[in-house]
């Protein structure tokens, strides 16, 4: 999660998240082992998000 501490950077911040040139990861926490040992990466949608195991 990303927060501004100014409205300028904020502005900024918008302007970057509008055009698409910030990259989103996200990252889950689980209190069990998962069934696969290795990472996979999954696409969610047809845009380029990635979904990291």
């Amino acid at each position: 999660m990303v927060f501004a501490k100014t409205s300028k950077a904020a502005s900024r911040l918008s302007d970057d998240v509008r055009e698409r040139r910030i990259e989103k990861e996200y990252l889950a926490v689980v209190d069990r082992k998962t069934r696969k040992r290795k990472a996979s990466t999954r696409r969610l949608s047809s845009k380029k998000s990635k979904q990291k195991y």
